[in-house]
């Protein structure tokens, strides 16, 4: 692996764990899931969904975008979910069940 190759690996890694970190916060897993049902919503509708004031709802908004989860669209001022965003959940629901399947042998 060349020089180069390792760095965006390493970068590649960092993102994709702060993704993680970002996406599998409960509140914010949340938020992605009211998303990807509504196929799109306005942050007022997601602030009384999720029992979120503006600032912190707009403060995960914020968080969920930079890390490529979701979207904005500004012309219809409403946040719609990514790829990105829809993998996170079926990776999550793949693990769920990985879970609930050993859940026996994990206590």
């Amino acid at each position: 692996m060349s020089r180069v190759e390792k760095i965006l690996d390493t970068m590649a890694r960092k993102k994709t764990l702060e993704l993680c970190r970002i996406g599998c916060d409960k509140t914010n897993y949340k938020i992605l899931k009211l998303v990807k049902y509504k196929k799109e919503i306005k942050v007022p509708i997601l602030m009384k969904e999720c029992k979120l004031t503006v600032m912190p709802a707009n403060k995960r908004v914020n968080d969920l975008r930079r890390a490529g989860l979701i979207e904005r669209i500004k012309n219809k001022r409403v946040i719609v979910i990514t790829p990105l965003g829809n993998q996170l959940i079926k990776t999550v629901k793949k693990m769920e069940g990985m879970v609930f399947d050993n859940l026996v042998e994990m206590l």
